[in-house]
């Protein structure tokens, strides 16, 4: 399994103190719209909270699940950085522990659902896999910071990314690049 690198609080603080484009607490850029992501209005889309009241659909998700789960990961190997943090803005990591087995890797890693500080995982392990499916299940809601590129990746359960750079134009064209050659016209990529 992936090594899972506890970031305590201070240094977290520290960490968000470089994205000073960023207000951690609004969630969104400062003097700068930034990016988002998401399936183009066209393509029927069914969230994870649909398949409760449409269980029909759940052949939907599936296809739409995996491919939003192959953009975060394009997204993530759009910037150099081999490692992310993942920081909560909610109360705990995992919601519902019956949803998700983040819950009980957190456990066995002697993290805390309440733990306080960041987490420094392989952006492209299993973990940061399992933090994507938890976000889907509106069971998690975090970011992933990548300080090296200083870009924000906020994934929704909604299957939107937002994104956060520093106004930097060369991750914003290779982003809509990646898109365009990846995807074709499954995604739409836009200014906030």
């Amino acid at each position: 399994m992936d090594r899972i690198e506890k970031i305590n609080k201070s240094e977290l603080e520290m960490t968000k103190l470089q994205f000073k484009y960023y207000d951690f607490k609004e969630l969104e850029s400062i003097g700068y719209s930034g990016l988002i992501i998401r399936f183009n209005k066209d393509r029927e889309t069914t969230i994870y909270s649909d398949l409760h009241h449409y269980p029909e659909q759940e052949h939907i998700f599936n296809q739409k699940y995996g491919d939003y789960l192959r953009l975060i990961k394009h997204i993530f190997l759009t910037v150099e950085d081999k490692k992310c943090i993942v920081y909560r803005y909610n109360e705990k990591w995992v919601v519902n522990r019956e949803l998700s087995s983040l819950y009980s890797i957190l456990k066995n890693s002697q993290i805390r659902n309440n733990y306080a500080g960041g987490l420094k995982i392989d952006k492209n392990g299993r973990i940061s896999e399992m933090f994507l499916e938890s976000i889907i299940k509106y069971n998690s809601f975090l970011e992933f910071l990548f300080v090296d590129s200083k870009m924000i990746v906020t994934p929704t359960d909604h299957m939107d990314v937002f994104l956060h750079t520093n106004n930097d134009e060369t991750i914003e064209n290779k982003l809509r690049k990646m898109i365009e050659s990846c995807f074709g016209d499954k995604f739409a990529i836009k200014d906030i």
